[in-house]
């Protein structure tokens, strides 16, 4: 099998998105949920069963995963009134990802262990570090709470040259690394 460097970087970005996801969707279950799954109609074990009978054709088991996490994602996008029953679908959902993709060891980490190493890793080869960000952020804030919104902008841009993307959120700024969603 030929596999190059290049494969590596491209399944570590796509992990990385994963493991993102998952984090978001425990989030708003934790948010929105209570104990009750709600069907999902997606037939994610079938489906692999479907694509690994073909030939063990794990290249279509793993295709599948972006459909179903595009679905996720658009879930936990969607303003719909009945976030309940969207908790209870996203944690079916979940549960059904972990138990059948389980046979191929993806998802067995704890996601947040994850993605922090992964954004370790990057800070480093970038030489920065998490203390640096976070600095930043905060004179950003500083910025915008006395009204200097040039100043918060160019801290923005220049973290943003520097390959750290911020997004305001209601529970705060977060960041998150431009070149592992290239």
């Amino acid at each position: 099998m030929d596999i190059s460097k290049t494969d590596f970087d491209l399944a570590e970005k796509h992990l990385y998105y994963f493991y993102n996801t998952i984090i978001k969707a425990k989030n708003f279950i934790a948010l929105y949920g209570n104990n009750n799954l709600v069907k999902n109609n997606l037939e994610i074990e079938k489906k692999f069963i479907e694509a690994m009978n073909d030939d063990f054709g794990s290249h279509l088991a793993i295709a599948n995963l972006y459909m179903i996490f595009k679905y996720l994602n658009n879930l936990l996008d969607s303003s719909q009134k009945e976030k309940s029953k969207i908790a209870g679908e996203i944690k079916s959902i979940l549960k059904d990802l972990t138990d059948t993709y389980k046979v191929l060891g993806l998802f067995e980490q704890e996601p947040e262990k994850y993605v922090n190493e992964v954004k370790s890793k990057h800070l480093k080869k970038m030489n920065l570090t998490l203390e640096n960000i976070k600095e930043k952020i905060e004179e950003r804030i500083e910025a915008k709470q006395n009204g200097d919104f040039g100043l918060a902008d160019k801290i923005r841009e220049n973290l943003k040259k520097q390959g750290i993307d911020l997004r305001d959120t209601k529970e705060g700024t977060i960041w998150d690394l431009s070149i592992l969603y290239k």
